[in-house]
């Protein structure tokens, strides 16, 4: 793991082979916006990422509060944990914000898009150790030197999203300025590839901060390349594969409503 120190920071992990379902779908062209000194500006994608950008803000507030109240609990013998700390922390995942991200974006969009809502996924996991803790305390002292007690894995974790979070300000500023230069996305349909490599991309950046033992500290700076191919089963009676991203396996199915779900060859 390349977590070190306790910094102020937030986030953490859960097996990338999980399934997530994550949903894409068409988002309606926008109105033309209008400033404060009533200059009417050309539509662009920037009016079609509104939504996101409301929400990536509120995400980074409620963040930097689950923060507060994280690295307030980190005693000098013991870690305390209360549920009104695990209720922030709660408040603030950012899945909900990729919903509103808009699949059919170019790629020099959906890219500095996608590190913005990176840098939230990121810092979201780093209070991974607070994600699997009950109300309570947890003596700092290790009991098995040697070993990476739960005091040890939570704190290293907690400083794994301090530089998504010193990143976001200047992340969200360059995504805004890229879809403020992009013409207005054209919808495309929920089942589309389009949408399946949103969806994709959008697990990836899950998976590599919750997956395999991971707890926040990935940043998507690159938009890996996602390759359409069908694989057989890896093992006797086992399912294909649809393709890779970046060399890794991946299954993607829609269903009508719901959306695209996607799962990883992994761990």
């Amino acid at each position: 793991m390349r977590k070190t120190g306790v910094a102020l920071a937030l986030v953490v992990l859960m097996c990338a082979s999980c399934t997530s379902t994550p949903t894409t779908g068409p988002k309606g062209i926008a109105s033309t916006s209008t400033s404060t000194t009533s200059t009417t500006h050309p539509p662009s994608a920037l009016d079609d990422l509104t939504a996101f950008f409301i929400a990536a803000a509120d995400i980074d507030q409620k963040l930097r509060a689950a923060a507060v109240d994280a690295n307030g609990a980190v005693g000098t013998t013991q870690i305390t944990i209360n549920q009104s700390t695990l209720d922030a922390i709660a408040a603030a995942d950012p899945t909900p914000a990729a919903k509103d991200i808009p699949a059919g974006l170019p790629p020099d969009v959906m890219l500095p898009v996608l590190t913005v809502q990176s840098d939230l996924v990121s810092r979201y996991w780093a209070f991974r150790g607070f994600l699997q803790a009950q109300p309570g305390t947890i003596p700092r002292a290790n009991p098995l030197p040697g070993t990476l007690s739960a005091a040890d894995y939570l704190l290293l974790c907690l400083g794994s999203g301090s530089k998504a979070a010193s990143s976001f300000s200047a992340d969200v500023a360059a995504a805004r300025a890229a879809a403020s230069q992009t013409p207005p996305v054209v919808p495309v349909d929920p089942s589309s590839q389009a949408a399946a490599d949103l969806a994709i991309w959008l697990h990836y950046i899950v998976g590599s901060n919750s997956g395999c033992m991971e707890c926040g500290g990935s940043r998507f700076t690159a938009l890996l390349p996602i390759t359409w191919h069908p694989v057989a089963p890896l093992t006797l009676g086992g399912n294909g594969w649809d393709g890779d991203i970046a060399g890794g396996l991946f299954t993607a199915h829609y269903t009508p409503g719901q959306g695209w779900t996607v799962q990883f060859n992994a761990c």
